[in-house]
């Protein structure tokens, strides 16, 4: 079918084709050799342009259209990008009158998780809402194919995040292009996943990245990294979903709070929660998905549009999980004590203006709140959270680099538990040597426990996370007094 007269399509999905824009992506990816672009790359050049994520059988049908070479020049390459445009847009026509059945050119609010599905887009429920409430205030039960034309450019324009994660990404990325060339090398872009509070492994960030080679060396630009974020949180779903079916079969989690489920969550991917942050965090979030009464029937989602991937039944959506995690990244998963104690101690230490504290002074900041690190390593996480190369960091940052020496504290006793239970289990006769039992006396210590016996027995009655956490808080309380 084709799009109706005046329909705004150019300008809602994908912006007004740009003569220099395509200029500049052929150069990008044309071969060195041929100075042409290999129909290989055309998708990675329909992603680069920000137009939408087609299959590979679906641009080798509209390259063949165009040429029946291999490879395309500039004037079919122009042509290519083109044919993609309007023949997107006629999909997306078709596949919106598909829903509307008495042909009025209205769809009901409740199929459109089912039609944006459709369309290739797989966007959460808190998403939906938040795109359909900015596209349509007033909420209606019904909209016309030019309103799903904006919901659907919206999810293309932010990749699928909503509005405060793309602005969280965005600014993640402006804030590493410190030579604004506007494009990240893939090293970077993994060390900035460590900056947004991801888990996902170091490996697997790599192998995220790998599909972004060009003739650039691999640099990312801000919609690459867009297409790069939206890989990552499609790595993380899968994540989350096979930890929510793990939890779904656990009697641990059967019946419990959602604050308890949040914990098993975190830890299954990879974080050290405290129920604390994750009781605040939850009732920050307000966790709770009813609102979307409000749009039709959309709350018929979870019921039959498969518009969100994850097992009710008592458990947490992927919508729910997701939210958590996004609030609880931007935290740093800390308290709002915590919060309260760096931001004091960061206030006392700041310069005359409040905007920033030098390195130095940052330095001086974690030995009053009681953190002994080796210089060098103190040194190294300085200059790491520096990311400007300025010589000074922010209150977000002194925020970033308290989270970074609470997982090192939190790597260190782990391995301290793990010693000492290699110790406890040594022969007798080996035991009883001066240089275990000062080794044992030396861990204790480190974990703040005075007496070895009442420890180990304690820390054995715990469970590895249950004594890490009791570890932290001693830990913390030393810190305290001793100030």
């Amino acid at each position: 079918g084709a799009l109706p007269a005046g329909s705004s399509a150019h300008n809602s999905i994908v912006g007004k084709p740009s003569s220099p824009q395509w200029n500049a992506l052929f150069v990008r990816f044309a071969d060195l050799t041929s100075g042409k672009v290999p129909h290989k790359m055309l998708p990675r050049v329909l992603q680069s342009a920000g137009l939408f994520f087609p299959s590979e059988a679906w641009v080798d049908e509209v390259a063949g259209s165009i040429s029946e070479h291999s490879f395309l020049d500039l004037e079919g390459f122009v042509a290519f990008m083109e044919t993609c445009i309007t023949r997107r847009q006629n999909e997306l026509y078709d596949e919106f009158s598909h829903f509307d059945i008495e042909g009025q050119g209205l769809l009901h609010i409740d199929e459109l998780p089912k039609l944006l599905n459709r369309c290739g887009f797989q966007p959460m429920d808190h998403v939906a809402l938040e795109i359909f409430r900015e596209v349509s205030p007033d909420m209606p039960d019904f909209i016309g194919f030019e309103t799903f034309e904006q919901i659907a450019g919206l999810f293309s324009h932010r990749e699928g995040f909503s509005q405060s994660e793309f602005e969280r990404v965005v600014n993640a990325f402006q804030i590493h292009d410190v030579d604004g060339s506007g494009t990240l090398s893939k090293a970077e872009v993994v060390t900035v996943l460590d900056y947004l509070h991801y888990s996902l492994s170091f490996e697997d960030a790599m192998g995220v990245a790998s599909d972004f080679d060009a003739n650039d060396g691999a640099l990312l630009s801000k919609r690459d990294f867009l297409v790069f974020m939206r890989k990552v949180r499609e790595c993380e779903v899968a994540r989350i979903v096979a930890a929510l079916e793990r939890l779904q079969e656990s009697d641990d989690c059967r019946g419990d709070s959602a604050d308890v489920k949040f914990v098993g969550l975190l830890r299954a991917l990879g974080y050290f929660p405290d129920r604390e942050v994750v009781a605040e965090v939850v009732e920050d979030a307000g966790l709770s998905i009813c609102d979307l009464s409000q749009v039709g029937d959309l709350q018929r989602i979870h019921e039959d549009s498969g518009f969100d991937h994850a097992p009710r039944h008592g458990m947490l959506s992927v919508s729910e999980s997701w939210r958590f995690l996004e609030l609880y990244r931007s935290r740093e998963g800390l308290s709002l004590v915590e919060i309260a104690e760096l931001r004091s101690t960061y206030t006392q230490f700041t310069d005359r203006d409040g905007a920033s504290i030098s390195l130095f002074d940052a330095g001086t900041a974690l030995q009053w709140l009681g953190h002994s690190v080796p210089q060098l390593v103190k040194q190294q996480m300085l200059e790491d959270a520096d990311v400007s190369g300025s010589g000074t960091i922010g209150m977000r940052d002194f925020q970033r680099l308290a989270r970074r020496l609470k997982a090192r504290e939190v790597h260190q006793i782990r391995k301290a538990l793990e010693r000492l239970a290699a110790l406890a289990s040594v022969p007798p006769d080996v035991a009883a040597d001066a240089t275990v039992s000062d080794e044992q006396h030396q861990l204790l210590e480190f974990l703040c426990y005075d007496e070895m016996h009442i420890g180990c027995s304690r820390l054995d009655s715990l469970g590895e996370h249950g004594a890490i956490a009791e570890v932290l808080e001693h830990r913390r309380g030393v810190r305290v007094s001793s100030r």
